[in-house]
């Protein structure tokens, strides 16, 4: 009787290792290819860190400037003494324009 029981005991541990080498009937799906560049070269991604970083002609200064006389402030703000940060995000492209510009975060309340 002790044979019999090493022969069942044997095709039960061969029918497991036949059962798990099955292969997936749903395998997993590739993750889709990354959306391509909005603005930019087809193909290309934006650099977050290029070996030479861009530079504002003039220098942070002249750029501070040039933006305090571009901005407009409401003038309700003005009144109210209403004040805040705008985080903003933009990619500068090679030729130094600036595109993809998306406002991520701004003063509570507007």
């Amino acid at each position: 009787m002790g044979i019999v029981k090493y022969i069942f005991s044997f095709l039960f541990v061969v029918g497991a290792f036949y059962c798990a080498a099955q292969p997936d009937p749903n395998p997993v799906p590739p993750p889709p290819p990354p959306p391509p560049v909005i603005g930019g070269v087809q193909g290309e991604e934006p650099l977050v860190y290029p070996e030479v970083m861009p530079v504002y002609p003039g220098g942070e200064t002249q750029m501070m400037k040039d933006i305090s006389a571009a901005m407009i402030y409401p003038q309700i703000c003005l009144e109210n003494d209403f004040q805040g940060r705008v985080y903003v995000q933009f990619v500068v492209e090679k030729n130094g324009e600036i595109s993809n510009v998306k406002i991520l975060r701004q003063p509570e309340g507007d």
